[in-house]
């Protein structure tokens, strides 16, 4: 596969099974590596919604949205869900179990966001760049739509309808509107990780996903609704 850099182009093997079923590379470092961790949650979400399982299903959903309980949801509650989800789970111990969900995504986001350059597919960058920065823009969204009965009231589909919102209520914010759309198309699609939306995160390079992440940020940062995110604690925490 090509993997296009600022002033190259390397051409990869990255694995036939890594790219027909990267969950199952995945789930072997989730203690080891976070980025995988992340990402696996959008793996085990989509599964936890196939069985039927809504309880699990929506406290995974809770991490990759921005919703009411988002902001207590810990490293713990990844490793209930896995066990009861994944029969060959039984015995997963996940490190720092305490840690905040929000903490550690925005953390990893940041750490990818950092790095110079792009070195093999990494799958799971790509998705937790997609997760954080659609975290950041419905939390945009959410305070400056401010309107809890409104938001209270999605029940699927909340990037989207976030942003229909956002459109009707400020219609001049062309900048804004622009970087909301690149959201909404572009991010659901790495998230939603199964057989019919898998394909296209393999072309998007990094590159593209900083970008947007960083406008996003701009955003929250331009209508001074503080740093990346507000920890259940109520501090900010710093970018």
């Amino acid at each position: 596969m090509a993997v296009k850099k600022v002033d190259s182009i390397d051409l990869i093997n990255p694995g036939y099974k890594y790219i027909s079923n990267p969950f199952a590379d995945w789930k072997r470092y989730l203690n080891t590596n976070k980025a995988k961790l992340i990402a696996s949650i959008s793996f085990a979400r989509n599964i936890a919604e196939h069985i039927g399982d809504d309880n699990n299903f929506n406290v995974l959903t809770s991490m990759l949205h921005w919703k009411n309980n988002s902001l207590q949801l810990r490293l713990r509650d990844i490793e209930n869900s896995y066990k009861e989800i994944f029969k060959d789970m039984s015995a997963l111990e996940i490190d720092d179990s305490d840690k905040l969900v929000f903490d550690l995504i925005f953390e990893v986001a940041e750490e990818i966001y950092a790095e110079q350059g792009e070195v093999g597919l990494n799958l799971e960058n790509k998705v937790v760049l997609s997760i954080a920065t659609r975290i950041n823009a419905e939390r945009y969204m959410i305070q400056r739509i401010s309107n809890p009965t409104f938001v209270s009231e999605i029940r699927s589909n909340q990037t989207g309808k976030l942003f229909g919102k956002f459109k009707t209520d400020f219609p001049s914010e062309i900048e804004q509107i622009k970087i909301l759309e690149k959201v909404n198309l572009m991010t659901p699609e790495n998230i939603h990780l199964n057989s019919f939306m898998f394909e296209p995160i393999l072309d998007l390079t990094e590159h593209h996903l900083k970008d947007l992440y960083a406008s996003v940020n701009a955003l929250i940062y331009t209508e001074e609704l503080g740093s990346q995110y507000v920890a259940a604690s109520g501090e900010e925490k710093p970018a």
